[in-house]
């Protein structure tokens, strides 16, 4: 099995509504991986805006993680809130039973080319993945990360701000990359908070659950091979009353900046 049967969708009967099945790989701490979900919601929109107008590509998914989902089937639906000549606006939400596990927008645009293109972000200078080596997945919680290769970067990262954690990755095995792995990607790290805790112990303890997370996808198509790894770059910053802000990029090996993201989630300590 591989990302593309975790994220398979069946079309049900009724007009514009999906079952999907989660299932333990990619349990982590106290359940699934909040990546997988906002993939599956993004995976249902793009079922029903891109197979009719190809020409529009994800730009902008914004998720809240309402309830924690059993292992099982999900049910999704979508519906399409404004389809404009060049932006389309949609929504999912996906339940489980009578709970409502968590809800989308989506927004997809056609290409508007380069004319105003400017280089708004630095890439962190890093060695490339063939001089960082592979990380054990069997050292982290949960089955979610064996889904994945990581090559571990050295902390911090050379002109790093503190409160920086990184690390190139793919998926194992690999599939093509399109906006449902980089999402994916965006919420698959260590929380970057755990870079401002000097006691080690109290650093392996502090978890973070995601409360609503944001993805801009900044290229129509990355324009990656399955075996290409992404480095991942997520910085703290800041925690106010138990609430921890995150802020993310994706970029390719090449210094292309595929994807930013911003998360707010709950802060814990696991036991």
């Amino acid at each position: 099995m591989d990302f593309r049967d975790d994220t398979a969708l069946q079309r049900l009967d009724e007009p514009d509504a999906y079952e999907a099945t989660l299932t333990d790989r990619w349990w982590i701490v106290t359940g699934p991986n909040g990546g997988l979900l906002a993939a599956l919601l993004l995976r249902a929109v793009e079922d029903q805006v891109r197979s009719r107008r190809p020409e529009l590509w994800p730009r902008i998914l914004t998720v809240q993680f309402l309830s924690g989902p059993l292992q099982g089937p999900v049910r999704i639906e979508t519906a399409i809130d404004k389809d404009g000549r060049r932006v389309c606006f949609a929504s999912a939400v996906m339940t489980q039973g009578d709970r409502v596990i968590c809800q989308a927008k989506v927004t997809l645009a056609a290409s508007m080319g380069d004319e105003f293109d400017l280089s708004d972000h630095v890439m962190l200078s890093v060695p490339p993945p063939a001089d960082c080596s592979v990380l054990d997945p069997a050292d982290t919680y949960g089955n979610a990360r064996k889904r994945w290769q990581r090559r571990e970067v050295p902390a911090p990262p050379a002109g790093a701000m503190a409160g920086t954690t990184a690390g190139w990755m793919r998926l194992e095995p690999p599939v093509p990359v399109d906006a449902a792995v980089l999402a994916l990607m965006c919420d698959n790290l260590p929380p970057s908070l755990r870079a401002n805790i000097a006691d080690p112990e109290l650093a392996e303890r502090t978890h973070t659950t995601t409360i609503e997370m944001t993805v801009y996808f900044r290229r129509p198509d990355p324009g990656l091979s399955p075996t290409d790894e992404c480095l991942v770059v997520l910085r703290s910053a800041s925690v106010v009353d138990g609430l921890h802000q995150e802020e993310g990029e994706v970029w390719s090996a090449d210094g292309r900046l595929l994807a930013t993201s911003r998360q707010l989630a709950l802060v814990f300590l696991r036991s």
